[in-house]
């Protein structure tokens, strides 16, 4: 599924502000913005989850693992799509980008931490195991907490000010070309449900109709199914208001 390119007039030189506002929204897209929240509801689903039941444990290893990979995606992006243009057009900010990037590099080792951590327990949902994944999660929570809260008061005027329209466009096809197939409509359910209702419908307008058919045929639904098993039990599994309707 592809994301065709917001109609929006591009801005030609830097320097200046181009006409576009890229939201919060469309900044950490698939639910990335509330990152450390569904981070906590794995890790409250592992901590009511029985020992030994490997079901409900591949259940929360599969939400764990949809969150590292939309991690991997939406920092590999910015990595090599938004980093390099703000270093050589925001020269005043080049310690804050420095910071971001360092920033990144420790989520990624939290994220690696995690894959090893998730693939042994996940085998024999024993506490042993899960226990240091618990500690883990909670750590990278507490680090995505900090780094995107940053991200969205410092970044977001920057890529205002420095890209252009469809340069930003790319770090959107980008993520959705390396989403895998099986997992592009649950990674929509993730990013409707915490979009406003005017959100959605402005980001549900660069979707292709295919996808859109998709998503309200069956994919809206599959995502709704697949949630309600992981936060079964949990009392506001992600501290929000779900707006997925």
């Amino acid at each position: 599924m592809k994301i065709d390119e917001p109609e929006q007039e591009s801005r030609q030189g830097t320097g200046q502000r181009s006409a576009w506002q890229p939201s919060r929204y469309h900044l950490h897209g698939a639910g990335t913005q509330d990152f450390p929240a569904r981070i906590q509801t794995g890790t409250a689903a592992y901590r009511c989850s029985p020992a030994g039941n490997t079901v409900q444990a591949n259940e929360i290893a599969r939400h764990l693992s949809d969150l590292a990979d939309g991690l991997h995606l939406h920092h590999s992006s910015e990595d090599d799509l938004i980093w390099p243009k703000l270093l050589a057009r925001a020269q005043p900010d080049t310690d804050l980008i420095a910071r971001m990037q360092n920033q990144h590099a420790l989520v990624v080792r939290l994220v690696d931490q995690l894959r090893e951590e998730l693939t042994r327990w996940r085998a024999s949902a024993s506490p042993e195991m899960g226990a240091p994944l618990a500690r883990t999660c909670e750590k990278l929570s507490k680090v995505l907490d900090e780094h995107l809260g940053e991200e969205e008061a410092q970044i977001l005027p920057l890529i205002e000010e420095h890209l252009t329209c469809p340069e930003w466009a790319e770090v959107g096809a980008r993520g959705f070309a390396e989403v895998p197939k099986n997992r592009l409509l649950f990674f929509l359910g993730a990013l409707c449900e915490q979009a406003t209702s005017a959100e959605r419908a402005d980001f549900m307008r660069m979707v292709p109709l295919p996808g859109r058919l998709a998503f309200a045929l069956f994919g809206e639904r599959q995502y709704r199914s697949e949630v309600a098993r992981l936060r079964s039990g949990l009392h506001d599994p992600i501290g929000i208001d779900h707006k997925l309707k």
